[in-house]
């Protein structure tokens, strides 16, 4: 009997210095907050900022969340505003004679996929890699991917200190072999840039190489 209360008081100990520890850790994390918020306010107000900018940027530092619907709910918010299109006038391309694929070549592309060509991007996927932007316009459902955050210094505070990572879906290294085989039709030979067998640097060097031979002659 006694030995079962001495349990029970140690075990209500131990969570008492837990809670303790916790209460302390909210205190510190809100204390460095309200710091925060004191340093922004008077930036603020140096800069001259406009009242939504100050309510942007305060709200991101003004409140702990600890429940777990919430946070993915604040978690997308910021992405989605971070990550939104601007849009302004942008430069066109009408007017430069670009190469184009031959009609075998959009066959080629358009043709379903066949079980070999899944199973060879299956098996060559890194774990470690995710695919980059583009410019493409393909079905949106090829597009949905599972989402990671990784931090982008050693102690993250806000989300601004978080990294957004897609994981990597197979399908897109099914297109991208496709498209492999298809480059050399639409990119030009003066491209040194995302071409197998080229480097960026290669341009560098052939313009170095060009202003050497007009010194020289």
């Amino acid at each position: 009997m006694a030995l079962s209360c001495s349990q029970s008081l140690n075990s209500q100990k131990k969570n008492l210095k837990r809670n303790a520890s916790y209460r302390k850790t909210d205190l510190r994390t809100a204390n460095d907050c309200e710091d925060r918020l004191r340093v922004m306010e008077k930036k603020a107000q140096v800069d001259g900022w406009s009242e939504s900018m100050r309510k942007k940027r305060v709200n991101t530092l003004a409140e702990l969340l600890r429940e777990p619907n919430l946070v993915k709910e604040r978690v997308r918010d910021f992405f989605k505003d971070h990550f939104k299109i601007v849009h302004w006038k942008r430069p066109t391309i009408n007017r430069l004679n670009l190469k184009q694929l031959g009609e075998e070549e959009k066959v080629f592309l358009e043709r379903s996929f066949t079980e070999e060509e899944v199973w060879e991007a299956v098996c060559n996927c890194d774990g470690n890699k995710a695919p980059g932007l583009d410019v493409l316009s393909i079905v949106k459902e090829l597009n949905k991917t599972f989402i990671a955050l990784i931090p982008k210094c050693g102690k993250p505070n806000v989300m601004k200190d978080y990294r957004p990572i897609s994981l990597v879906g197979s399908i897109y290294k099914v297109l991208a072999n496709r498209l492999k085989q298809v480059m050399n039709y639409i990119i030009g030979e003066f491209q040194m840039a995302s071409m197998k067998n080229r480097q960026i640097l290669d341009s560098f060097v052939v313009a170095e190489e060009i202003i050497q031979m007009w010194k020289k002659g």
